[in-house]
């Protein structure tokens, strides 16, 4: 955890300006690469500043050719938290003043690269502190730690715009009603941490019985929010009143714009943070969510949302993250640790994302799946209209876990990840659904330089079924020395389609070498020969690859995926290269 919280010195008034220095439109990719957007901004430090690539062209943002390019990201700030990123769009936060300049490089899939640049001018804090402890009373004013505030709902009620609300590390606040926060530029701290420990003890924030679930509730007119250093709690331990059910205390529902959470952990909540409120500009940094949630992690609605550095460790009834409902437009996921001990709910669902970037996680257990669910048809009156699309999933490690695509997925790209997966497909495409698939379609799906790795006697690479609308199979490697095709469970790609028309492409991939057919059609056995005779195969071969001790396939083979060593979640320390590991497309 960091420690980056409320300190007893002064802070020095200033302000936040921000300007473009972007240059000229320079050669390549379909569409003109715009300036970069700054979709909101802080005020004075903590400032977190949320930009994105995609400019405000309607033409533009319905170019689905975006999702082959690269983007990545420089916030100036090497010394900062998650200074470099990928991705539509992207956040930071700025904790100390000074000019910075942002850069973003766009490569497309010839190698042309073009750059934006804006500058950040972050101004110091000026804002009045409000003090809260155990010893404290609600008679008092809060102005300094020799004269606290007693009760949560007393300082934050208080709260006026440019306030800092900070609670004394180590002592526990019960929150019986939801308490709203209203107001701009407001950060909600710890203070009185002792320097000495490595690890902080964090106040608590804690869900008794009273109206409402969510111990904060963010309205739709708060602005530039950051809620850091703290843990929220429920007195519904797991061996308590619920059990392993969901619990009437939720973290935090979200609306409003520039809603900011990190360092923060949470425990014994259904939801920890639930955005139904549709925030414009979410980040949600390096905190930690136990094993004991009842419900999402991250419930995703709204736009320009970013999910960083996490760890998530289980939820006993749903998703650890799942966007859903409205959906979230322009959405990054990124170097986040999720495990489950089971394959029952999901790790990342994506229901409804348009412009999604999910890249550098650790992914054990639960489902990774990308697309729209079935029962909207029930549920929803415009369920038509649903999709997941404009996305790409890269560079992320997916252990336990099949990828899905779902009806409704379009323009999505699946590259550079490494999917260990026994006896099943490791990346599984849904076409078929009475009732869905004359009207939702997989359309435009990209799946290059992955590696799968199956240390079982069955499985697949891919699974295909139903007929699809462009799928483009390129320079994937299978890796599974025990598989033996007597089984017809067995195979390297699976399509149960009457031909192989769905595909757009079908090269460079190579399969494990093994006694019999390596594919099937129609559910019947295809040759190397036969399956290489068609129009939509390349040039794709059969070899028994060792992989190095790191995951990553031999550089001779020229195929599968290139990852870093990369750390993840609460504590992580990025990798040198900022996952710019070569690509082959």
């Amino acid at each position: 955890m960091s420690t980056r919280f409320l300190s007893l010195s002064l802070v020095l008034p200033l302000i936040l300006t921000s300007c473009a220095v972007g240059a000229p439109p320079s050669a390549g990719g379909t569409s003109p690469i715009p300036e970069i957007e700054i979709t909101c901004a802080g005020t004075m430090v903590p400032a977190v500043v949320h930009v994105q690539a995609l400019g405000k062209n309607p033409g533009l943002v319905a170019d689905p050719n975006l999702v082959q390019n690269r983007y990545d990201w420089d916030f100036g700030d090497p010394a900062g938290r998650w200074n470099a990123l990928p991705g539509f769009n992207a956040a930071h936060v700025y904790d100390k003043p000074g000019t910075y300049v942002v850069t973003l490089t766009v490569i497309d899939p010839a190698g042309k690269t073009t750059t934006r640049t804006t500058s950040i001018k972050v101004a110091g804090d000026n804002r009045k502190v409000i003090y809260v402890a155990n010893e404290g009373s609600d008679t008092n004013a809060g102005a300094s730690p020799q004269a606290p505030l007693r009760t949560a709902n007393k300082a934050l009620s208080s709260a006026t715009n440019r306030c800092t609300v900070a609670f004394k590390a180590g002592q526990t606040f019960d929150i019986s009603d939801s308490i709203h926060l209203k107001t701009q530029d407001l950060v909600v701290t710890a203070y009185g941490l002792d320097p000495k420990v490595s690890e902080p003890q964090l106040p608590t924030l804690r869900k008794i019985d009273g109206k409402g679930s969510s111990m904060l509730y963010v309205d739709a007119k708060a602005r530039d929010v950051l809620v850091q250093g703290l843990l929220f709690d429920s007195i519904w331990p797991l061996n308590g009143k619920y059990g392993e059910k969901k619990v009437p205390a939720r973290g935090l529902t979200v609306g409003g714009t520039n809603i900011a959470v990190r360092d923060c952990t949470f425990r014994n909540v259904s939801d920890a943070i639930n955005n139904e409120n549709e925030p414009t500009g979410m980040l949600v940094q390096d905190s930690m969510f136990t094993d004991e949630l009842r419900a999402q992690s991250i419930w995703g609605e709204g736009k320009d949302h970013v999910y960083v550095g996490n760890t998530m460790k289980h939820s006993r009834q749903e998703h650890l993250i799942r966007t859903s409902g409205a959906g979230v437009v322009r959405l990054l996921i990124a170097h986040n640790a999720m495990s489950r001990p089971n394959n029952a709910k999901g790790s990342i669902e994506l229901r409804r994302s348009e412009w999604f970037w999910v890249t550098g996680n650790t992914i054990t257990g639960g489902t990774m799946r990308v697309g729209p669910q079935e029962q909207d048809q029930q549920r929803e009156p415009n369920w038509e209209q649903i999709k997941c699309k404009f996305g790409v999933v890269e560079d992320n490690r997916i252990e336990k876990v099949f990828v899905n695509f779902r009806l409704g997925t379009e323009h999505v790209v699946l590259r550079n990840n490494l999917i260990a997966y026994n006896d099943g497909e490791a990346i599984l495409v849904e076409c078929v659904k009475e009732g869905y698939d004359q009207v939702r379609k997989i359309v435009d799906l990209t799946i290059e330089n992955n590696t799968a790795v199956n240390t079982g006697t069955k499985g697949k690479f891919l699974k295909v079924n139903g007929h699809a609308e462009g799928i483009a199979l390129r320079n994937n490697l299978f890796v599974a020395p025990k598989l033996t095709t007597e089984n017809v469970q067995s195979c390297a790609v699976d399509v149960r389609d009457k031909d192989l028309s769905g595909f757009t492409e079908i090269d460079h991939n190579v399969w494990p070498a093994v006694n019999g057919p390596i594919y099937r059609l129609q559910e019947q056995p295809v040759t190397a020969q036969q399956w290489n005779g068609t129009p939509q195969v390349g040039d794709d071969k059969q070899v028994n690859v060792q992989l190095l001790a790191n995951g990553n396939a031999p550089k001779e083979i020229n195929v599968g995926a290139t990852l870093p060593e990369l750390e993840v979640g609460v504590g992580a320390v990025q990798a040198k290269g900022e996952m710019k590991a070569d690509r082959k497309r």
